[in-house]
């Protein structure tokens, strides 16, 4: 999760972070045509009654972890957000996959994929959940990101083309009219990468509930330093919301749904100016980490929104 100047409320669980000032402010992307990803996967670690567990290789040869689920014809793929991993949906496992094939990532440079990259943009990982869907030959694509798994799916969406059917964002970009101070989104990052593991820490500035903290922990690599490849990541998405989201969201012609909570109030105006097939839900009494806190109501107000959308 993030959220970077006056919003910087830190979100490390599944995605970037963000804060609680008010204000939201993230980053940036920038275009690049799509190319077909090498369609090389190893053979699959598991298979079986309609579950793979597998990896598929990036263009710059990472193998990047995913899970699929299910057989429908249909697919809803899920983007965690920044410091956490695929484990962030297991609460939409079972109630998607026999309506949907479920596609769970764990992007490049989290959980079990590789993190042997150079280019770190909202692009590249675009691209690469936009290949992992051609080598898997999905159609009818939903794409859900959390946090900084927005700006990954608003680019996924734009190299899928006729093959995704809608954008789902969660609690993230609240705003289409970013900006990125180098200065402060270093600072953010540093406090980040000083309250690293450290459950009281977290859990006072973000969730303020042990059950929250500790999930968000347990996705966290055993080392005890944040990963070094954490950084341009998340600083990446802060220069493409403020540089090269609204470029990436005007080629698109597919709906773009918003489920966000209530700690950060969203421009809707500034997103329907934007965008005119976008609609927000706000969850009430929630924060970012509203898909663990209500996680039925998610997954209710996501399969409207795929109803909605169907069409």
């Amino acid at each position: 999760m993030i959220m970077k100047t006056l919003l910087f409320v830190t979100f490390l669980v599944v995605f970037c972070p963000v804060c609680m000032n008010g204000q939201n402010n993230a980053a940036k992307f920038s275009q690049f045509d799509l190319m077909k990803n090498p369609s090389s996967q190893s053979p699959s670690l598991t298979s079986g009654q309609g579950e793979t567990k597998d990896f598929y290789l990036t263009d710059d040869g990472n193998k990047m972890y995913y899970e699929s689920y299910g057989s429908s014809e249909s697919a809803i793929v899920f983007i965690h957000g920044w410091s956490v991993t695929c484990r962030s949906w297991d609460d939409q496992i079972d109630f998607f996959k026999d309506k949907f094939k479920v596609i769970l990532v764990d992007l490049p440079g989290f959980g079990k994929s590789e993190h042997n990259r150079q280019d770190w943009s909202m692009q590249h990982y675009g691209k690469d959940v936009a290949g992992l869907c051609t080598e898997l030959e999905l159609k009818n694509v939903y794409l859900v990101g959390w946090s900084m798994g927005t700006g990954v799916v608003m680019e996924a969406a734009r190299f899928l083309g006729d093959d995704a059917k809608a954008v789902i964002t969660v609690d993230q970009l609240w705003e289409t009219e970013n900006t990125y101070d180098c200065l402060s989104e270093e600072n953010w990052f540093d406090a980040e990468a000083s309250r690293y593991k450290d459950f009281n820490a977290l859990d006072k500035a973000y969730t303020n509930d042990s059950t929250l903290t500790a999930r968000l922990i347990s996705m966290m690599p055993t080392e005890d330093k944040m990963p070094e490849w954490w950084k341009p990541s998340v600083i990446n998405f802060f220069k493409w919301t403020a540089t090269d989201m609204k470029a990436t969201v005007s080629v698109l012609k597919i709906p773009i749904r918003a489920i966000n909570a209530s700690w950060v109030k969203t421009n809707e105006e500034q997103w329907r100016s934007l965008y005119s097939d976008y609609k927000l839900t706000v969850f009430e009494n929630s924060n970012h980490f509203l898909v663990w806190q209500y996680a039925q109501k998610f997954n209710e107000t996501l399969l409207q929104i795929i109803a909605e959308t169907s069409h």
